[in-house]
């Protein structure tokens, strides 16, 4: 490729500015997240930088787990716009960089929201036990929800502390999601990659 061709190819910072502004309507409040690279600049990140020396330190123990840190506090966003987290939260499939108690709290309590965006939540399609790792106000969508023994109708947003909770959707799948999260677009987000190489 000649230079005037690259210098002329499009690159990512037209969707980092619409993911970026996108997060500032989405999240007015801030919530604390998990990701790589501290894309989200206004955002507290609670987890470690995830460059090949972050992830040694982590998983070395020199930087907290993420399961520990949502045992203290509530991180109720995932931004999975970079290839590790994209397959920690995209597929089922292991992920040797994370402690395994972390791939699980990941994967067990955030449902995808737009696109690299996952914020708090729960896929519930039958009766059964759950537990949620971020407490806070989460919204009912899809069937109505026995939780806890009272019954909820969809729509209403009810507050869950963290722990276990006896779940049942009645007349169809229910999803929990974290009530906080503005309404997502009806467009499909952009689609990555969202970074170049160095």
């Amino acid at each position: 490729m000649e230079l005037a061709d690259a210098i002329q190819q499009p690159g990512p910072q037209d969707r980092q500015r619409q993911l970026l502004a996108e997060a500032e309507r989405l999240f007015p409040d801030h919530p604390a997240y998990f990701d790589s690279c501290a894309m989200l600049g206004n955002f507290p990140k609670a987890n470690a930088f995830m460059t090949p020396m972050g992830i040694a330190l982590y998983r070395q123990g020199s930087y907290p787990a993420m399961a520990d840190t949502l045992a203290r506090r509530a991180v109720p966003l995932v931004l999975a716009a970079d290839s590790l987290f994209e397959r920690v939260m995209g597929s089922n499939q292991p992920v040797p960089e994370l402690l395994e108690q972390d791939l699980a709290a990941l994967r067990g309590n955030y449902v995808r929201y737009w696109g690299p965006f996952w914020v708090a939540g729960r896929e519930i399609a039958s009766a059964g036990d759950i537990t949620l790792l971020v407490p806070g106000s989460y919204r009912i969508e899809g069937a109505e929800l026995l939780i806890d023994g009272k019954l909820h109708p969809a729509g209403s947003v009810i507050e869950l502390d963290r722990g276990p909770h006896r779940a049942e959707p009645r007349g169809g799948k229910t999803r929990l999601i974290w009530a906080k999260a503005r309404p997502a677009p009806a467009e499909p987000a952009p689609t990555g990659p969202w970074f170049t190489d160095f």
